[in-house]
């Protein structure tokens, strides 16, 4: 961890900002690029055409071969876009196009209630494609009051395409599950790019098609395309079945479906789907157990079919695959869009974020933080951000390069070392007018065009990104602090909505967000750990080995406030205590386990407060801390080579001073990003960080 002053000043080309271009000039090319390094950008995203037919127009894939010809010439890298607008999958409607059977699923259900004997009727209505299966079930008599079935007395029923008819007794539902679109009031319908319908991304066969017309032909006139380009950029595919507008309601409520899922549920866990299908829909605490399996089969599934599928067909052709995906700062909205987003990540040659909010009042910790985990348990060296100053642009927009600077150094701390952006520059005044009426994107496509800098700020600001691009490649946070990501409790708690609302969903996320944020803005950071990091801690401590995750040592685990947690976990939990590792149940303990049944080993447990969690990091011995006039800054360390790092960000909008003590050493190095400066620095004198900037603290 030696760092060149020289280099330092002037960063790699590698390491700054790769503009999205979606669209180039029709003049000019070989300046437009010379225009972009003048600017100080280290490369670009950019795509074939998107218009007149995408990549079934050969024009398109020879236009974009002589583009990729001229980034190469002029030594400037590209990441490659793969679709025409968003969500990718679509290839702006040609993947679907006389294959409408690739199209997006949903199951939803429909219940009859018999009180006394009768025949219950049923037709399909016209919007759904057919019935998938039907049921009977007895109710629970001993609670007359309710309408709970019983599921060992399912009683499957038959059934036509499109019509039923059955006998029921007093005391009987019925359940009838129809497949149709999922489409309206979806993603599909709500972004800022088309109204295509969408390909449904649990069908192996659908992500093939995409490839073949999306992929291939680019390969086909562009035979090193994907192995020049850094990485492949896939934006926003997601299924489809969930509703994204609060103030719309619809008449479905629907779950992800492909008609192979019971096959699959079966093979997975040795048990038959279709009996606990109402699980999904409705059901009391009995109903998690089927809700866990089903959600982290759709996430497997999701990671084979699309991610881990076009994973493989871009390392065969030399390239990688990356992108971001929808909805990462939430749990919530982890499971209803992947059944498990961390399981997609974990698919991905390098994962990636979005970044909407982006100014420090508004932004998401966790969106980079729950993507963490698939850095560091895959060990990828970071991961990409694409920054899109698109969520109330209106605050953005009163300090924009602050604002940027500051979004950037958040996601740096959290792991992210590429950055791609929507925020952009202004050209028109660049060799006497040469690109005025240039614009990077279709804004019909892709929003409006904001040129927030001019040519010294761009470069200003290119610096000041690839500085911390430079400091931090190939450096992992280090931290013995972690904190359970209890995806488990989210899933055992979705359920199917006629609107965008998640019901009980989202209890984890509410519970765990001001835990996150209390701690991570006490200057404390950490990791979000799951199940399989639990086991495995535990398995290491059984060996007789150091407690460690990811090769971070581990001293305490906090877990937010849940219901539902892994038998696996608790059982995990229950050994690195009695191994001296300092375990926080906030507020409560969970009741039952992923098995239905209640959570054996809870009792080992009382819970804590959130203060006590605070008193407990205070309070313990450190190896390096800071005094600080102001508002405490984000803090993340990292080691290598015998040396150390520290990362102190700024994110309020005054500036702040601090003094180090350290418990071995009283010189060290401040970095400077904002002007490129290595100065020495002293225990016990005082350092400043400007608004909305950062420094690191570098010792031997």
């Amino acid at each position: 961890m030696i760092y060149e002053k020289e280099v330092f000043e002037n960063p790699p080309s590698r390491y700054r900002i790769r503009p999205m271009t979606h669209v180039w000039p029709g003049h000019d090319r070989e300046i437009f690029v010379q225009m972009l390094k003048d600017y100080g950008y280290g490369g670009v995203v950019t795509n074939v055409r998107q218009e007149d037919g995408f990549t079934a127009n050969r024009k398109n894939l020879e236009e974009f071969n002589g583009l990729v010809e001229l980034l190469k010439k002029n030594e400037m890298s590209y990441w490659l876009y793969d679709e025409s607008g968003y969500p990718s999958g679509s290839g702006g409607g040609l993947v679907l196009k006389g294959h409408e059977e690739l199209e997006a699923k949903g199951l939803y259900m429909h219940r009859i209630v018999s009180y006394e004997k009768r025949t219950a009727h049923f037709r399909l209505d016209m919007e759904s494609d057919k019935i998938v299966w039907a049921a009977k079930y007895r109710l629970d008599t001993e609670r007359p009051e309710d309408s709970i079935f019983l599921e060992n007395s399912c009683l499957p029923v038959a059934f036509e395409r499109e019509t039923l008819t059955c006998e029921m007794d007093a005391g009987e539902v019925l359940y009838i599950f129809c497949r149709k679109s999922a489409y309206e009031g979806s993603h599909c319908t709500h972004n800022i790019c088309s109204y295509h319908r969408y390909i449904n991304i649990l069908d192996p066969a659908a992500v093939k098609r995409f490839l073949k017309l999306c992929y291939e032909p680019v390969a086909a006139v562009c035979p090193d395309a994907y192995s020049r380009a850094e990485a492949v950029f896939t934006d926003e595919p997601s299924l489809q079945s969930f509703y994204v507008r609060e103030y719309e309601a619809w008449p479905y409520a629907l779950i992800p479906w492909t008609d192979d899922l019971p096959e699959m549920y079966q093979e997975e866990y040795g048990s038959p789907l279709y009996p606990g299908l109402p699980y999904l829909f409705e059901g009391t605490q009995s109903a998690g157990p089927v809700r866990v399996r089903f959600y982290n089969l759709i996430g497997k599934r999701i990671a084979r079919a699309y991610t881990g599928q076009i994973r493989e067909w871009c390392e065969a052709h030399g390239g990688r695959f990356s992108g971001h995906y929808l909805g990462e700062e939430m749990m919530a909205d982890h499971v209803r869009a992947y059944g498990s987003l961390l399981e997609v990540l974990l698919a991905s040659s390098y994962p990636g974020i979005d970044i909407l909010a982006c100014y420090p009042e508004g932004y998401y910790y966790n969106t980079a933080k729950y993507a963490q985990m698939a850095v560091r348990k895959n060990r990828t060296n970071g991961m990409m951000a694409e920054v899109c100053p698109f969520d109330h642009p209106e605050i953005f927009e009163q300090a924009p390069v602050d604002n940027f600077l500051a979004t950037v150094a958040l996601n740096f701390l959290s792991g992210v070392r590429v950055t791609h952006s929507y925020f952009e520059a202004d050209y028109s005044g660049y060799d006497g007018g040469r690109f005025r009426d240039y614009k990077p994107r279709d804004e019909q496509k892709f929003g409006k065009y904001r040129g927030y800098m001019d040519e010294a700020t761009a470069r200003r600001v290119n610096e000041y990104v690839g500085r911390l691009g430079y400091v931090l490649d190939n450096l992992e946070n280090r931290t013995d602090l972690f904190i359970y990501y209890g995806l488990e409790d989210v899933q055992a708690k979705t359920k199917p909505s006629h609107t965008a609302a998640v019901g009980d969903a989202i209890q984890a996320d509410m519970r765990t967000i001001p835990v996150m944020r209390r701690i991570y803005e006490a200057g404390y950071d950490f990791y979000y750990i799951d199940k399989e990091d639990l086991t495995e801690a535990a398995r290491f401590q059984n060996a007789g080995k150091k407690t460690e995750i990811s090769g971070n040592p581990v001293s305490a685990i906090v877990i937010p406030a849940l219901d539902v947690m892994y038998e696996e976990s608790m059982e995990a939990l229950c050994c690195l205590q009695e191994k001296g590792v300092r375990i926080f149940f906030l507020d409560q303990i969970p009741q039952r386990g992923c098995q239905g049944n209640e959570l054996p080993g809870r009792e080992k447990f009382v819970p804590e407060t959130l203060e006590s969690v605070m008193t407990y990091l205070d309070r313990r011995e450190k190896t390096f801390q800071i005094d600080v006039e102001g508002t405490v800054p984000l803090q993340a360390a990292f080691c290598k080579e015998g040396k150390e790092l520290h990362f102190l960000v700024n994110r309020s909008r005054e500036d702040i001073t601090f003094k180090f003590s350290h418990r071995e050493k009283t010189e060290g190095q401040l970095l400077n990003p904002e002007d490129g400066t290595i100065t020495p620095v002293r225990a016990g004198e005082r350092e400043r960080i400007k608004a909305l900037r950062s420094v690191f603290l570098l010792f031997d």
